[in-house]
């Protein structure tokens, strides 16, 4: 449960998931657990993202300590935003602000989104297409493939782990 509850987090922040998108997922854990946890009980009523978020920050709080590797929880929301950025071909500036939002605060990672600042740079200095290169687009979806790739799996298998209720 406590790596849904990252994975909705990251999904809702990055507005991939979409408003009440967790509920039917959240009832149908509810009817299958015998003592859900209190977060999943608050969520499934809570229609807004926002709302949503207000009651799923405190449930990540409690099981930080659990998270075996702090790297994967930045990695899973880079790449939910490069994702809701794909689907809703967002700015791609705003996109790099968001990932260097999060990443500023971690030098470990700084390695791994060393592309992207060399990306970042570029969509201020250059036009999106130079002749003779790949697109800006095509490099930066390379650049996140990492992130992405992890946030689709994550996100897959949160569906694909659904309970199936006998009604």
């Amino acid at each position: 449960m406590e790596e849904a509850l990252r994975v909705w987090i990251a999904a809702i922040e990055s507005r991939y998931a979409r408003d009440g998108e967790w509920i039917p997922w959240a009832d149908a854990w509810i009817l299958k657990l015998d003592e859900p946890p209190l977060w999943l009980l608050h969520v499934c009523v809570e229609q807004s993202s926002r709302e949503a978020l207000s009651v799923l920050y405190p449930g990540l709080a409690y099981s930080w300590k659990e998270w075996s590797d702090p790297l994967d929880w930045i990695r899973l929301r880079l790449g939910f935003y490069y994702l809701a950025h794909e689907r809703d071909q967002s700015d791609l500036h705003a996109l790099f602000v968001k990932v260097f939002e999060i990443a500023e605060n971690c030098n470990t990672i700084e390695a791994e989104v060393s592309e992207l600042l060399k990306l970042w740079r570029e969509v201020g200095e250059r036009p999106a297409f130079v002749p003779g290169y790949r697109s800006l687009a095509e490099r930066v979806a390379e650049a996140f493939k990492p992130f992405s790739d992890l946030a689709r799996l994550k996100w897959s298998r949160l569906h694909d782990e659904l309970p199936q209720i006998q009604l």
